[in-house]
């Protein structure tokens, strides 16, 4: 190991080692035994290479790893980053090239941490700093991370319309040259426009771009519908399920089914007993995972408010 230190400093040892009737302490320099130095405490002002030995009554003898002292500046300290340009939001990861050594992080002159790798997501001068053992030799590097602005998000956000698949509209967002459009129904790209005229129901997302920065922002729209007897895109209940392996109708779907709202599905096996109840959003993640035996079921829609069977199915499963 070694220390660094600025001319004229005076190192301090302390070994965590105090008098016993077990052992006795010497101290070595540059190999040689310090006369006179017992305790577990040295003071120094030489560069060279210090150890400490445990001497035991019956004569063992036990030599801590050496320590090397030298005059001048700690390593340099810099900042590893190849990009100081990012959007907003984005989550920026800093290093320095010296781990281990307990640096402190200030962002436009704040103490914000002290640790090796330092996370934020927000811009600002960075600066990371450090003493040096002892305080002495302090060494610094600073960065400038620049967060760009994002399109701004289009104003309704995160709607939900409650409509059936007979009915137009349009959904529009304010037009700007400098922006790229990208609409997407179920996460399938549509559309390349600021408008975009629907008659399907489903969850349509907007990407808007920034061609000068590259930065983006995603904007949802939920289309959805209280009546699962829509026509075009409506609840579709299945036949058969072949849970045989073949990737084929291996897994029990509802399609359509989170388009609807204010709905329950419940699921029976062929002696009436309950299997599943979950609400209409989410039964697909549920029957991902479940494994039904070889017979009839039968899948009921209910309205969750009067508990109404709207819709109703059975379906075979076959191995």
């Amino acid at each position: 190991k070694v220390a660094h230190f600025e001319p004229e400093w005076v190192a301090h040892f302390h070994r965590n080692m105090y008098s016993s009737n077990e052992f006795n302490l010497k101290w070595l320099y540059n190999g040689a035994i310090i006369l006179g130095q017992n305790t577990g405490t040295l003071f120094t002002d030489k560069i060279g290479k210090y150890a400490v030995i445990r001497e035991y009554a019956n004569g063992i003898l036990t030599e801590s790893e050496p320590l090397e002292i030298v005059f001048g500046p700690p390593q340099a300290l810099n900042i590893l980053s190849n990009k100081t340009t990012f959007c907003e939001g984005s989550e920026v990861i800093l290093r320095h090239n010296n781990p281990g050594i307990g640096a402190s992080w200030y962002l436009d002159g704040n103490l914000i941490g002290r640790s090796d790798t330092l996370i934020s997501k927000s811009g600002g001068t960075f600066k990371i700093q450090y003493g040096g053992l002892f305080g002495c030799g302090i060494v610094e590097s600073v960065v400038d991370i620049v967060m760009l602005n994002n399109p701004p998000i289009p104003s309704p956000n995160n709607l939900q319309f409650y409509t059936c698949s007979d009915k137009k509209f349009d959904l529009i967002v304010p037009g700007n040259n400098n922006y790229n459009y990208e609409w997407f129904r179920n996460d399938t790209s549509i559309s390349n426009s600021n408008v975009l005229s629907i008659s399907i129901l489903g969850i349509y997302q907007v990407r808007i771009s920034d061609f000068n920065t590259n930065c983006s922002i995603l904007s949802n729209y939920f289309i959805l519908s209280e009546d699962p007897n829509c026509l075009g895109e409506g609840i579709f209940l299945p036949d058969v399920v072949t849970q045989n392996g073949d990737g084929i109708n291996d897994v029990l779907s509802i399609r359509n089914i989170e388009n609807f709202t204010n709905y329950s599905i419940e699921i029976y096996n062929r002696w009436g007993a309950l299997l599943i109840k979950q609400t209409s959003m989410d039964i697909n993640n549920s029957l991902e995972s479940m494994k039904f035996d070889f017979g009839q079921y039968l899948i009921l829609v209910k309205n969750i408010f009067t508990s109404e069977i709207v819709l109703s199915k059975h379906f075979m499963v076959i191995k």
